[in-house]
């Protein structure tokens, strides 16, 4: 069983500290490969952004079956950002995710060839070791 708790103690009746600090944390982004953690936290900061990193892919599924199984996980954890490899995206994925209300984030865009793709498919964000090279190329 997953379980996560906050609690903050405070000896006075006044509450502004934990109304700034839970407004604090809405402001933050949570990232994990833990889809359930991320839902959970979701729930408890509504306006929190959880970004879900995808799990790697099998060999046996297809690009299409990989699609629907990263889709119903977004779905299911209320999930705000995908991170995935620059790979794994195409164009028709990349406008269904968008559809769904979803940022894009292309992980590992190291090289000329992956950044372009991610810029030419309407990347929101990405990940990068080459900044110099990303710049240049944006």
């Amino acid at each position: 069983m997953l379980g996560v708790g906050l609690v903050i103690y405070t000896k006075t009746s006044k509450c502004h500290f934990l109304k700034r600090y839970l407004q604090n944390l809405a402001k933050q982004r949570f990232t994990s490969y833990q889809y359930p953690l991320l839902s959970y936290i979701k729930r408890q900061i509504p306006n929190a952004t959880v970004g879900f990193i995808s799990p790697p892919i099998s060999d046996w599924m297809n690009n299409e079956v990989a699609y629907e199984v990263i889709k119903s996980n977004l779905i299911l954890g209320e999930i705000d950002v995908i991170h995935a490899p620059a790979h794994l995206y195409n164009q028709q994925f990349v406008d269904e995710l968008h559809a769904l209300g979803l940022k894009v984030h292309f992980g590992l865009c190291d090289t000329e060839e992956k950044l372009k793709k991610a810029f030419s498919l309407g990347a929101d964000e990405l990940t990068t070791n080459d900044i110099a090279l990303a710049v240049y190329l944006f």
